[in-house]
């Protein structure tokens, strides 16, 4: 865990770009009991090495909020094809702002 280099999430979580929200949970909570610093410590590891091995996986699982992290605040705007249509929504509100700016007394 030297490098500074920052890995790709789904590198670091050990799956394929195409996993579902379950197998990234399921990995993440797999390499956290791997890579928990106290275990890691335990086997020889250095305390530094060892909080970033878990660090990055941390990050890696706060970085997939839309697959991973279903309490992130991205996440939970939803998607798919029930999603609002955030440019119809804007586009609405900046309309009926415009109309009764431009309305005669």
């Amino acid at each position: 865990m030297a490098s500074s280099e920052k890995r790709c999430l789904y590198e670091v979580l050990g799956l394929n770009r195409d996993c579902t929200p379950d197998e990234i949970r399921s990995a993440y909570k797999k390499m956290a009991l791997q890579r928990h610093p106290d275990k890691l410590v335990q086997s020889g590891v250095p305390e530094a090495e060892a909080t970033a091995a878990f660090q990055e996986l941390v990050n890696a699982y706060e970085e997939a909020p839309v697959m991973g992290n279903l309490e992130s605040p991205y996440a939970q705007l939803g998607g798919g094809e029930d999603a609002p249509d955030l440019y119809e929504i804007c586009a609405e509100a900046i309309s009926s702002e415009y109309n009764k700016s431009i309305r005669v007394p």
